[in-house]
Formats: C-alpha cells, structure tokens, sequence
C-alpha cells in the first residue's frame, strides 16, 4: 500500500499508527526505512540492508543477502517519503515483493509508485480552522493541522503554548487558526511547520508567546 498526498499532510504519523496498529502480526516486526535522503537504488539497497539487520555481506553482493534475508522473514517494510527515489524504490519493491512471499510493504510518497498489486490510499488535506470564525482555544485540538502546528512549535520552541490572543486591529500576529489556515492554502502542514520554526528561531521567542501570568 502507498499513501500518497501533499507535503506535510500526514502520511507520516499515518504510516506509523498503522505500522503500530498491525505489528503483531507480523512473526518479525515492522521496520522503518526512512528515504527522504537517499538518492539512487544502491543507497536505497543499503538503507534497506540496515533496516532489516543485515550484516557481513562482503563476499556477495548486498542485494543477493538483502533477498536471501527476506525470503525467509514475515514483517512490514515501511518506506518513508519516497519521491525523492521514486524509481528507485518501484523497482526495488517489484522485486522484493516478487520474491519474499510473507513481506508487506507500507510506502509514503507524493506520488504513487506505479507497480503491480499496488493500493494507493491518498491522504487527504488536514482539517483547519475557517479564518473567518473565532474558534476557542480549547476547540483548536480538533483541527489536526492545528495539532500538527503546536507539535512543531513545541519541537523548535520548548514550552511552546496556544494563548487566546489574538490581535483585531489588523496588526501585529496572525492568531493560531488564521496562521494555520494560511499555511494549508498555501501548501499544507510542512509550510506551517517551517512558518513556526523560521519565526521561533528568528526571533528567538515562541510565534504565540506562553501567557507570563
């Protein structure tokens, strides 16, 4: 299965819910390959390789051990943010699916890897504030792109903190739901999350300040 969406929209968090969700049943676990910095088949085949515990291939080549490993293990390969080797892993999975009868494989990517068998699952935009509606500080969690926001603030600034402040005189910052809201009309959750560390880092202070009372 290949979740598919925009940057920063979730597929992510989504993957490891159902990665945690469904790891009993796999005889051999659930393991992550992260492909964001990858960028050929061969680091792909290492990245792979170090996920699933292969060791001492020098007297063959590292894709022969790799097949030979999973041929025999029940488990869940996740692969994450695989567009930057689309390619790349269409190929690899191909091949590994064709020959490892007990492996699943979970991908992300923006895009669907095209291969034989493949369900394409897309995810869909977070949900967010409507701009032109004061909603309360306790009924912003609701919102995931909220959730997702206050996640990454929290992470650039610790103790970061929602505040009900919100200045009406067109001035000075947006509130957290018109923030959030701006970012996902213009490219989902990842712009908010670089909006919150660009602005917490610059200033060095939190984009919505802890309340000082």
């Amino acid at each position: 299965m290949t979740l598919t969406g925009i940057g920063g929209v979730g597929k992510t968090r989504l993957a490891m819910r159902i990665a945690a969700s469904v790891q009993r049943e796999y005889a051999d676990g659930v393991r992550l390959v992260e492909s964001g910095e990858l960028r050929d088949v061969s680091s792909l085949v290492d990245a792979v390789a170090t996920a699933v515990g292969v060791r001492d291939h020098l007297a063959r080549p590292l894709r022969e051990v790799l097949l030979e490993h999973l041929a025999v293990q029940e488990l869940l390969l996740v692969l994450d943010n695989c567009e930057q080797v689309v390619d790349a892993v269409a190929e690899l999975a191909a091949h590994l699916l064709r020959v490892c009868p007990r492996l699943r494989m979970l991908a992300t990517s923006r895009e669907p890897l095209g291969i034989g068998g493949e369900a394409v699952l897309r995810v869909p935009p977070l949900g967010v504030p409507d701009p032109g509606r004061r909603d309360s500080q306790r009924g912003l969690p609701k919102y995931d792109a909220v959730t997702l926001f206050v996640e990454r603030a929290a992470a650039a600034v610790p103790g970061f903190a929602l505040t009900e402040g919100e200045r009406s005189d067109g001035g000075g910052d947006l509130s957290p739901a018109r923030r959030v809201a701006v970012a996902d009309r213009v490219g989902g959750g990842a712009v908010a999350g670089d909006v919150v560390r660009a602005d917490t880092r610059a200033a060095h202070r939190p984009l919505y300040p802890v309340d000082p009372r």
